[in-house]
């Protein structure tokens, strides 16, 4: 007992009571700034039910999570299938395929910023030598763009580490079976179909089940690329919560923003133990 105390004061201190504390300042008309609190109820999530911000946000943040983890996981199964096969210089591919993972998200972020700039950044500069476009494209100050621009960003993040997982998972593949498979005429694409993607299943599922979490969860690449505009049109939840509660003062709202989000979370981690529960 004397040894588990001290990691339950921490788990109670920095996990419990911010956790609960939330919960309860959902229920409340409560700004930063002042220690004056009113109980409101439910107020504060009819309001978000009737915010076209909010919705915009809850919408965003599910398209975020689908373009991101559907694309990443394309190309990084592509990819990690091509590592997958002896060539010269597959080391050296290896070791560069992370490097996107290894930059901070901050500094990725950053530099995507001047990659994407309207009038001097690099990409309109290519797009345009290509003859793609006529004009340049204001990435960062066009609604719709400027969401494209942080997808771009967060599946260049997100594929090098599902990249390097997909290829563990077929490194451990067995290859007794594709060498059956080989004498007994399957061509490529039915050795990938009827061998690789059903010894993949579980490590396929759990995989897009924590990065469906994961970036669920994500703030700095569309904080640093956006701040949630251009006219709030890039928020998602966790970005929206950020400007309420720190920019708008509005403890009481972002709470409740919070909250909504740990529901969702709690749904999708409940997913992911029942798969893991499965597979395993």
């Amino acid at each position: 007992m004397k040894l588990i105390f001290p990691v339950l004061i921490i788990t109670i201190g920095f996990l419990l009571y911010p956790l609960i504390n939330g919960i309860v300042l959902s229920f409340y008309d409560a700004r930063l700034g002042t220690t004056a609190m009113r109980f409101v109820g439910l107020a504060n999530y009819y309001q978000l039910s009737t915010q076209t911000t909010f919705i915009a946000a809850l919408r965003n943040s599910f398209a975020w999570v689908v373009l991101v983890v559907g694309t990443s996981f394309a190309i990084a199964f592509s990819v990690a299938l091509l590592l997958a096969r002896n060539f010269p210089g597959r080391g050296i591919c290896r070791g560069l395929v992370v490097v996107p993972w290894v930059v901070p998200n901050v500094v990725a972020a950053l530099s995507w910023r001047w990659i994407f700039e309207e009038k001097y950044g690099i990409l309109n500069y290519i797009l345009a030598s290509l003859g793609l476009i006529s004009r340049p494209i204001n990435w960062l100050g066009d609604p719709f763009w400027a969401f494209i621009a942080a997808i771009i960003v967060g599946i260049w993040k997100a594929t090098p580490v599902m990249t390097v997982i997909l290829l563990a998972g077929l490194q451990s593949l067995s290859r007794e079976l594709f060498e059956a498979a080989s004498i007994d005429g399957a061509n490529a694409l039915q050795k990938f179909w009827y061998i690789t993607l059903p010894q993949m299943r579980s490590t396929i599922l759990i995989l897009i089940t924590l990065e469906t979490i994961w970036n669920f969860n994500t703030f700095d690449i569309i904080w640093v690329l956006t701040r949630g505009g251009p006219a709030n049109t890039t928020h998602v939840l966790a970005t929206l919560t950020y400007q309420q509660a720190f920019q708008l003062f509005n403890l009481g709202s972002a709470a409740s923003i919070g909250v909504v989000m740990f529901v969702i979370l709690l749904l999708m981690t409940f997913v992911y133990f029942k798969l893991l529960k499965r597979e395993v």
